[in-house]
């Protein structure tokens, strides 16, 4: 019985314009067949306009289902991609929580090893702090040291950008559907 009443609204939606206009006609002729079967008595025209205002009435009736079909149409258009941006955004979230997360890890792992390493050569600075020579290496280490650190900054940065970027990207595009 619903699946009968489901492809009842289905094709009610697809060919809602037929319908009316069927029913609209179907009532053309009955009102039709009535002023046919009084044709003996004299008609003016205010009565040929009372006669057939209900079929006036009917099409703008007609129309305004038309038009609430439309609506709902687009409605449930707009709630689905409401809902497939929701459901993207929450991706981008996700994706920016596991990207802080394995940056905070990188940066962890890499962090110590570079902390034990510029303590080291901060020692090496105030113990060979008149030998040129080894002066001149611990720089080159501390020189390393800065650039390992800024590439770590650099690449939670840009996956940010990236991410940043694709969201509005989607945020534009939600905009220009409304």
């Amino acid at each position: 019985m619903k699946s009968l009443w489901n492809a009842t609204l289905q094709f009610l939606d697809k060919y809602s314009i037929l319908v009316s206009a069927l029913v609209i006609y179907s009532y053309f002729l009955l009102t039709s067949i009535d002023l046919m079967g009084s044709a003996s008595t004299k008609r003016t025209f205010f009565d040929f306009v009372l006669q057939f205002d209900s079929l006036i009435l009917m099409w703008i009736i007609a129309f305004v289902v038309v038009k609430l079909q439309r609506y709902r149409i687009l409605s449930s258009e707009q709630e689905q991609n409401q809902k497939m941006v929701q459901v993207e955004l929450e991706r981008q979230r996700a994706k920016l929580k596991l990207l802080d997360e394995v940056t905070l890890l990188f940066q962890e792992s890499i962090n110590k090893p570079i902390a034990v390493v510029s303590t080291t050569t901060q020692n090496l600075r105030t113990k060979f702090n008149e030998d040129p020579e080894t002066r001149s290496w611990v720089d080159h280490i501390d020189f390393a040291l800065a650039r390992v650190r800024s590439t770590v900054n650099d690449i939670k940065t840009y996956e940010t950008q990236k991410i940043v970027g694709e969201s509005q990207l989607l945020t534009s595009a939600e905009s220009l559907q409304r």
